[in-house]
């Protein structure tokens, strides 16, 4: 995290509860270092453009920290100003590696319809995506398996009120066949109206991973597959 970022540049000495400054955060030279971070911050732009939308919700989350971290700032307010997506929604769009692989969940999901079509299974097919968000993902999806949408209910879900707003408002017209739904996948779908054994699809691009027990999470998403149901989970990461 955050602090141990701050133990290995030197800054502080982390002793478990206790947290001390060390000697360089007095260095006269650190100041001026700080006053070139935002020339630092375009240069970065400048050598790689596919960077500018983290490195511009980076700044603007660092201008805002302090009043975060003192409770005098909401930290929505700061991501999300005046209610715009725009900061978060750049993140998920528009980069070509994140475009990369949510063709490949889109391709996975209408092939995986076709292979439904191919095996004359006269069901219905029910896709859950968790974490929907901005629609990052659904964007692709959606376009690739609307020409299914007689045989399709797709349910686009967040944790968030705003996120399946947002989606409704941006998708909802144009793709009849999407149900908005507010979802927590850490708690027991059957209690926000979900059933059992129901999805024979479900999507996850970047969102598993920012729960709390991925254990307790996948048990969730396992009480919502059917048999031989397929869940494709899309996480970008990077070594270390």
């Amino acid at each position: 995290g955050l602090l141990e970022i701050l133990e290995k540049a030197g800054f502080v000495c982390n002793h478990g509860q206790v947290v001390t400054g060390r000697q360089r955060l007095d260095d006269p030279g650190l100041s001026e270092e700080l006053a070139s971070l935002e020339q630092e911050k375009q240069q970065l732009i400048r050598e790689t453009p596919g960077l500018e939308s983290h490195a511009n919700l980076l700044w603007v989350c660092l201008e805002a920290y302090p009043g975060v971290l003192t409770g005098r700032k909401s930290h929505m307010e700061v991501m999300f100003p005046g209610g715009s997506r725009n900061l978060v929604e750049s993140i998920y769009k528009g980069n070509q590696s994140i475009d990369y692989y949510n063709r490949i969940v889109a391709k996975m999901a209408v092939n995986y319809i076709g292979t439904r079509q191919d095996q004359a299974l006269a069901e219905d097919i029910n896709i859950l995506e968790i974490g929907a968000g901005t629609g990052g993902t659904s964007a692709f999806v959606l376009e690739e398996i609307k020409k299914f949408s007689s045989r399709i209910h797709y349910y686009y879900t967040d944790v968030s009120t705003g996120f399946t707003r947002h989606g409704r408002e941006k998708y909802g017209a144009a793709y009849p066949f999407v149900k908005f739904k507010v979802l927590d996948i850490e708690k027991n779908p059957g209690k926000q109206g979900l059933k059992p054994g129901s999805m024979d699809l479900v999507l996850a691009s970047n969102v598993l991973n920012a729960t709390r027990r991925m254990q307790n999470t996948l048990e969730q998403v396992k009480w919502l597959l059917k048999a031989n149901a397929v869940i494709v989970i899309n996480e970008n990461t990077h070594p270390r």
